[in-house]
């Protein structure tokens, strides 16, 4: 006996309940972490909870640690704690390469916190085609409220000079970018509830670091002449942007 839906099917009217005709919104629902900006295929997400040792690590100066942490989180029970060095301008840097299926415009999103004398967080996402590495990246600087993005001969452009938000480990704000890798332009950037888009070169490098692949980096430093701490949670990185 054929079987389906009645009449309207999910359109159908309802007195207590709603039906949910966007299936990423039933994903939502069960607990991803994909909730800020759905656009695109992902190809990796991590959201902090297992083990930090999916990345590389750089770290500069005195006191400087990356390591997991439940002093707070976005989602779940855990994330990435940053403890910058103890002089201005150290640096701490988080890796991760992947092999991708097809070259497109890509995407990485992650979310972070702001706290005093954080100098700048960023974001990166470079694409080695084994002769040329191509970089995209977003910076953020609290202080300044500006939000700059890297342009092609390796200096920052701003994009937006009065974005502020809220200062504590409690507070996370989501940060997209996407570059077209296949023209290698910026193709839009997004900042809690800004969007940006624009199609401005990205840097070429003129080297190949580690073969035909993708990466990306996240970074925190510190402006003064102590140690600072913020977190990262919910890391994405998406193909197939549209």
């Amino acid at each position: 006996m054929p079987r389906g839906q009645a009449d309207f099917g999910m359109y159908a009217p309802k007195t207590t309940v709603a039906a949910i005709s966007d299936i990423g919104e039933l994903a939502v629902r069960l607990g991803s972490i994909d909730t800020y900006d759905r656009r695109g295929n992902v190809i990796f997400l991590d959201d902090f909870e297992e083990n930090i040792n999916k990345w590389s690590q750089v770290v500069d100066g005195i006191g400087g640690s990356i390591a997991l942490s439940t002093d707070t989180a976005k989602n779940g029970a855990k994330s990435a704690k940053f403890v910058t060095g103890n002089v201005a301008g150290n640096e701490c840097q988080l890796f991760r390469y992947v092999h991708y299926p097809t070259l497109s415009k890509m995407g990485i999103e992650v979310s972070t916190t702001f706290t005093l004398n954080l100098d700048y967080v960023g974001l990166y996402i470079f694409q080695d085609d084994g002769v040329d590495t191509a970089v995209a990246g977003l910076r953020y600087y609290p202080t300044l409220k500006s939000l700059k993005y890297l342009d092609s001969v390796g200096g920052w452009q701003v994009l937006d000079d009065d974005l502020t938000f809220f200062r504590s480990i409690h507070c996370f704000c989501s940060l997209k970018l996407v570059a077209d890798f296949e023209k290698n332009t910026y193709w839009r950037a997004r900042a809690g509830n800004q969007e940006y888009v624009f199609s401005a070169p990205i840097q070429l490098l003129g080297l190949s670091f580690f073969g035909r692949g993708l990466g990306a980096y996240l970074v925190s430093a510190t402006n003064a002449n102590v140690n600072v701490t913020n977190y990262w949670d919910d890391f994405i990185m998406t193909q197939n942007e549209p």
